[in-house]
């Protein structure tokens, strides 16, 4: 974020912080402040990321999907691949995330990552954060 004006950097931290706050007791509101965050500087790839992981919680997996999308084109990482493969689950392509498990850059994600791919979200009980923590 260093990219923007000090002011609008400091706006969309906050919503990034709330977003944070949020997403594992209300999604919703979670949701909202990343609507605001991407409004503010839609072209900062933790807040597409952010975007997405709001999307994703509220099963707003097309347009979860299309902010990984846009985040992994921003940073060139394939951190993202396995929760944008369960994306296209949840959208009911099971055989896209079958195939994206199978991509060769598969190879580099950890054990957590690869066993997420295409798993159903988390179990009753386990939060947001701590499912999606890496391993």
């Amino acid at each position: 974020m260093q990219s923007l004006p000090k002011t609008l950097a400091e706006d969309v931290a906050k919503n990034l912080v709330m977003v944070a706050r949020l997403i594992d007791e209300d999604p919703e509101g979670a949701y909202g402040y990343s609507r605001v965050a991407l409004r503010l500087a839609s072209r900062v790839a933790a807040v597409r990321e952010a975007a997405g992981f709001a999307a994703y919680a509220n099963q707003k997996y097309s347009e979860a999907l299309a902010e990984f999308r846009a985040a992994r084109r921003m940073t060139g990482t394939v951190e993202l691949w396995p929760l944008m493969a369960d994306c296209e689950r949840g959208l009911g392509r099971p055989e896209k995330a079958l195939d994206m498990a199978g991509a060769p850059r598969c190879r580099s994600w950890t054990r957590r990552g690869r066993s997420r791919c295409g798993s159903s979200p988390p179990a009753p009980g386990v939060t947001w954060s701590s499912w999606t923590r890496r391993s």
